[in-house]
């Protein structure tokens, strides 16, 4: 069972003589336990007849073993007990993130690597646009990654040249966009990374993002040398 989830079993109510019991919603009493502590879920009973009830349990958000008990006024429920695990998938999302494709990571330029050089004009461009494809040309969709960015720094990975740049995107058609912030503190990081008298620096870059939403499954997408050139003095 998913964490959030809406759990959804079906009961029979009876009386003592064990005859079928209808109408009596009202009289039901849920008590669930996560981990072995009473916790309180919303839950809510619907008759579909002949006695027979479905429990709308909502799920909690947290992972743990959980067990639910049926109790009513005037009858007897069947079952009267549920138990089950909270996970963090189920079946469904697992299957969808399983379906996602290897690929190579190629860019326009027709590069078969995970690595591809890029090269960006200080305070003149500020969105770089790269086309990810698997190895027969087809686009490779972003559908499963979250948290994209894309972190900047000098070749000895100093921290004061360390820039993460967030707002990535990568949608349906493969089409990877990174927003570079026009801002001062932006190229002023960068400029300490350039060297009296040149206009231009060598600097390694990644672009990595959470499959699945998870830090655990974080991947690379795109990595490569970036040359930033500079015609104008620092930011």
């Amino acid at each position: 069972m998913k964490a959030g989830d809406i759990y959804k079993p079906t009961i029979t109510l009876r009386d003592a003589a064990s005859v079928v019991v209808t109408g009596a919603v009202a009289g039901f009493t849920v008590t669930s336990y996560l981990n072995g502590v009473l916790t309180a879920l919303t839950a809510s009973l619907t008759e579909i007849g002949a006695g027979k009830y479905y429990l709308s349990l909502t799920l909690p958000l947290t992972i743990g073993t959980l067990t639910t008990y049926l109790t009513h006024s005037t009858a007897f429920p069947s079952p009267n007990q549920f138990d089950g695990i909270i996970t963090l998938n189920d079946e469904d999302s697992i299957a969808a993130k399983l379906a996602i494709p290897a690929a190579y990571i190629v860019a326009t330029t027709g590069t078969l690597y995970a690595d591809l050089r890029l090269t960006l004009d200080a305070y003149r461009e500020q969105t770089i646009a790269v086309t990810v494809v698997d190895s027969a040309g087809a686009p490779v969709p972003g559908t499963g990654y979250t948290t994209l960015r894309m972190t900047v720094r000098d070749r000895l990975h100093a921290n004061t040249t360390n820039v993460a740049i967030t707002g990535v995107t990568w949608d349906v058609a493969g089409l990877l966009t990174i927003p570079i912030p026009e801002t001062a503190a932006f190229f002023a990081a960068i400029d300490a990374a350039i060297a009296l008298g040149q206009d231009s620096v060598d600097l390694r870059y990644d672009v990595i993002g959470d499959r699945g939403g998870l830090t655990a499954q974080t991947r690379t997408i795109l990595r490569g040398i970036l040359t930033l050139k500079r015609y104008e003095g620092p930011a």
